[in-house]
């Protein structure tokens, strides 16, 4: 094996282990209460969705920690589990449950396909190209609306959020 092939290889383990870090399965309270749930091979939102080019640092703003959600067939039986979870934190998400698909191309929902609707999650995102954008907009949004620049600025009518991590986790 020559020495290139060895650095990609230990390139590609970090960041798989980086990965599986940003998607929380290394949280070990967590990933025994999911394997006793029967939910240890249930796929993550961020493995279950594609986002518009572009779009990802908009999508990640929003949706934050919701990306590590661990995608179930209802909620009831995981529910029903929960005293058995002694330490960490989980989020789980019936993507069959969310609603009606998004298409509008003037909201963030429509910039993302997943297997059912992230409508729960999304709804009221309005999109925006840049900050003078989605600041001109400000003004016009209705309760519960925000605006989201496609790096990742989100605004609402009174409140401003942005996020600029150099953690390598990230996205």
């Amino acid at each position: 094996m020559c020495k290139g092939d060895r650095t990609s290889k230990g390139r590609l383990a970090s960041l798989e282990a980086l990965q599986q870090a940003a998607l929380g399965e290394s949280e070990q309270g967590v990933t025994r209460w999911l394997d006793g749930a029967g939910l240890a091979d249930a796929p993550r939102l961020a493995q279950q969705m594609n986002v518009e080019s572009g779009w990802e640092d908009a999508v990640e703003t929003v949706l934050g920690q919701y990306l590590e959600a661990v995608c179930v067939d209802g909620l009831d039986d995981p529910a029903s589990a929960l005293g058995r979870l002694e330490q960490g934190s989980v989020t789980m998400l019936d993507l069959g449950a969310g609603g009606a698909q998004i298409t509008d191309p003037k909201f963030l929902a429509a910039k993302v396909e997943a297997p059912g609707s992230l409508a729960s999650l999304l709804s009221g995102v309005r999109v925006a190209e840049d900050l003078a954008q989605a600041l001109t907009m400000r003004s016009g949004l209705d309760d519960g609306e925000s605006v989201i620049t496609r790096d990742g600025i989100w605004l609402g009518s009174n409140w401003l959020r942005v996020q600029k991590d150099q953690d390598a986790r990230s996205g």
